[in-house]
């Protein structure tokens, strides 16, 4: 069992994952990392420490802590959201979920959910329509946020239909937008916003920060990262 988040969750059982299914079984994991120590799906607070290569990476985002969901049902759907993402390769080519940025997901999930909850009563995904998404689209847009910004918004909206199969809520029916990209209703301009060159390994660019860092004096303490 993981040093994190020893406090299992009292939430509904998923019909997807076993409590004990390791949370990075499918991600490249660093060099010192101990696999008995990876957290498990029923813990309420995950570590990403042991796959992620920057050194840089804010504590912050070392951990995704699910300790704060009070609704068991919304608990459950954002483990199995955050979990599919991060180890499912699905069809359509999409990129899993960087550890590094699991942290930042869960925030933008739950972002969406309680605005679906404050509309109905409740967060329930099967009474999530494309009105309802328009509505969440058109807030967003109110706000003083960049385009981008309101398009990183709507991703969950896409990832609950595209990982809805391993979701025990069953996820959206539908596909949102009629397939246009996130950054297209977000009103993004000036072409394709989506970054199509190949992302560069994290071990690589974990080196190549620590040979900078080497190289002008100074290292990166981790109790800053």
């Amino acid at each position: 069992m993981s040093s994190a988040g020893h406090s299992l969750s009292l939430s509904l059982a998923s019909s997807i994952r076993s409590p004990n299914d390791i949370v990075l079984k499918s991600v490249a994991l660093t060099k010192n990392a101990a696999r008995e120590a990876l957290s498990r799906f029923n813990d309420d607070i995950w570590d990403m420490e042991p796959a992620i290569f920057h050194v840089t990476a804010r504590n912050a985002f070392r951990t995704v802590d699910f300790s704060g969901i009070v609704c068991p049902s919304e608990k459950l759907m954002a483990k199995e959201y955050i979990f599919a993402w991060l180890n499912e390769r699905l069809p359509d080519g999409g990129a899993r979920l960087r550890p590094v940025s699991a942290h930042s997901a869960l925030m933008e999930l739950m972002r969406f959910v309680t605005f679906t909850r404050e509309k109905l009563g409740r967060f329930d995904v099967s009474l999530i329509d494309q009105e309802l998404i328009d509505a969440w689209l058109g807030f967003q847009k109110r706000r003083k946020i960049t385009a981008g910004r309101v398009g990183a918004l709507m991703r969950p909206v896409v990832e609950l239909r595209r990982l809805a199969r391993f979701l025990t809520c069953g996820g959206l029916a539908y596909i949102p937008w009629n397939g246009r990209t996130t950054f297209s209703v977000a009103g993004c301009t000036g072409g394709r916003h989506e970054n199509v060159t190949p992302r560069i390994p994290e071990p690589v660019i974990g080196a190549l920060l620590r040979w900078s860092n080497i190289r002008t004096g100074y290292l990166c303490c981790p109790c800053r990262a």
